[in-house]
C-alpha cells in the first residue's frame, strides 16, 4: 500500500511538471522574454536583447562581454542606452539609437563620430525591422 501511494504521488508530480514546464521554461530563457532584439553581422557577429525588465543579454564579441556572453542591466537616457555588465569589473558601454534611411540602429558612442559608411558597419540593426542588410 505504501509503495503504491509513493508511486502515485511521484506520477502526479511528474504529470504536473510535464504540464507546467512548457509554461515556465520560456520565461527562464532571457532570449524568449519580452524585449527588443538587435544584431550586428560585421565586423563580428553579435546579438543583443534589451529585456523589458531592464536586463540585457548579449552573445558575441562585445565591449562588456566576459568571453562571448554578457548580461546585466540597461537604462535609457534620451537616445543613449547604457549597458552595465553584472560581472566584475562591471564594465559599461554607451550606445546611441538613431535612424539611418528609415532603419533604427544602435551604435556605440565611441563610433558615433565616424563617417556614415563606417558608422553603419559598426551599428546594430533592430530585429523587428526589414533593415537586415544593415547591422
Amino acid at each position: 500500500m505504501r509503495d503504491r501511494t509513493l508511486r502515485d504521488t511521484v506520477a502526479c508530480v511528474l504529470a504536473l511538471l510535464v504540464i507546467v514546464a512548457p509554461l515556465v521554461l520560456p520565461h527562464l530563457d532571457p532570449w524568449q522574454q519580452p524585449g527588443t532584439g538587435w544584431h550586428r553581422k560585421a565586423p563580428n557577429t553579435f546579438a543583443l536583447r534589451l529585456l523589458d525588465s531592464g536586463r540585457y543579454v548579449a552573445l558575441g564579441d562585445c565591449a562588456t562581454c566576459e568571453g562571448n556572453a554578457s548580461q546585466g542591466r540597461w537604462e535609457r537616457h534620451g537616445a543613449t542606452i547604457t549597458l552595465r555588465n553584472d560581472a566584475p569589473p562591471h564594465a559599461h558601454a554607451d550606445f546611441m539609437e538613431f535612424d539611418f534611411r528609415g532603419c533604427p540602429l544602435l551604435v556605440e558612442e565611441r563610433y558615433a563620430v565616424s563617417a556614415d559608411d563606417q558608422l553603419v558597419a559598426m551599428a546594430f540593426a533592430r530585429d523587428d525591422t526589414a533593415c537586415h542588410g544593415l547591422g
